[in-house]
């Protein structure tokens, strides 16, 4: 009987207060939406990556770090060598030069660099 108790006791204690609350995401998050009129620009490049089964998948993990990129859109090649990418980022947040180092930092070779344009 005694073990009935404090069983109750501690599901009656979860539910007090702070079982109550709902916890709301940080509204800088990568998980909230970032309004329509946001300034968005985007670059173009080719580049290799670091050998890896899953290298498209640890690049965009380690850019996605940055809180300014909005987008990694890869094109349809396989492997890590010569893979065009379209990476669109909010310059208000990050600015061109970060974002190149940052990819720089994590790509082995950066073949060519499209002029920075709106995305469509």
């Amino acid at each position: 009987m005694f073990r009935y108790a404090l069983a109750l006791l501690l599901v009656a204690g979860c539910g007090g207060q702070a079982g109550s609350q709902v916890a709301h995401p940080d509204p800088t998050s990568h998980d909230e939406p970032v309004p329509a009129g946001v300034k968005r620009a985007q670059v173009g490049l080719l580049l290799s990556l670091p050998p890896a089964a899953d290298c498209e998948e640890q690049f965009d993990l380690e850019l996605y770090r940055e809180r300014g990129v909005d987008m990694i859109d890869w094109d349809d090649g396989r492997g890590c060598v010569e893979r065009g990418v379209d990476i669109t980022y909010l310059p208000e947040r990050l600015a061109r030069p970060k974002l190149m180092q940052r990819v720089k930092d994590l790509a082995t070779v950066i073949d060519r660099q499209q002029p920075e344009k709106a995305p469509q």
